[in-house]
């Protein structure tokens, strides 16, 4: 049988086997919850090379796997990004209905969590998650809250900026502002947020 997450898998072993670099590049609509969990479980494990790029558009599941992928992501500049409350088909009386609301509130409250951590407002994403509704982030959204560290720009260089969670981070280890508004190469960022943190814990001991 196979399944989305069992080909995922199968592409993933057999880019670890030639040593090549998995390159995911996500424009969906989403899908299972079960398989999506399963492919970002895949992922993560995948000890090679990996990235992730948006196309057009990463919906549901699709949105999931980007904020749970564990890798810096890319996006184009009308990338969109969509979240919303899971949903499933119950048959039976009043217990198997609330049996299944307790099982969606288990599968959506992680979700909303993080996007709350990473700074989207409480009201909004859970507006998003209500009943019927959806909460749907633009390019500049998603790199504003750190939910991909790149917006691909075709008609110049590609440049890597500060997401608001690093940001904060280097606000609060004493990195000026101006300083942290320079910062657009990934490599600069992640050396900057070392540095400072090796100074603040030779500081301590």
């Amino acid at each position: 049988v196979i399944t989305p997450e069992s080909y995922f898998r199968k592409q993933l072993e057999i880019a670890a086997k030639s040593n090549e670099t998995a390159d995911v590049l996500i424009s969906s609509y989403g899908g299972n919850v079960i398989a999506g969990n399963d492919m970002i479980v895949a992922f993560k494990e995948f000890s090679g090379k990996k990235s992730v790029t948006v196309g057009a558009f990463a919906a549901s599941m699709a949105a999931n796997f980007v904020l749970n992928c564990g890798v810096n992501v890319k996006c184009y500049k009308n990338s969109q990004f969509l979240f919303h409350g899971a949903s499933c088909i119950t048959y039976g009386g009043a217990d198997a209905m609330q049996d299944s609301a307790d099982w969606l509130s288990k599968i959506n409250e992680p979700i909303i969590n993080k996007l709350i951590e990473l700074g989207v407002p409480e009201e909004r994403v859970r507006e998003g998650f209500a009943e019927g509704r959806e909460m749907i982030l633009s390019a500049d959204e998603a790199l504003e809250y750190g939910i991909v560290s790149q917006i691909i720009d075709a008609d110049a260089d590609p440049q890597t900026k500060v997401s608001a969670k690093q940001a904060t981070q280097l606000a609060s280890l004493g990195m000026p502002q101006t300083a942290i508004a320079a910062l657009t190469s990934e490599t600069d960022i992640e050396a900057e947020l070392e540095a400072k943190i090796a100074q603040a814990t030779s500081e301590l001991e």
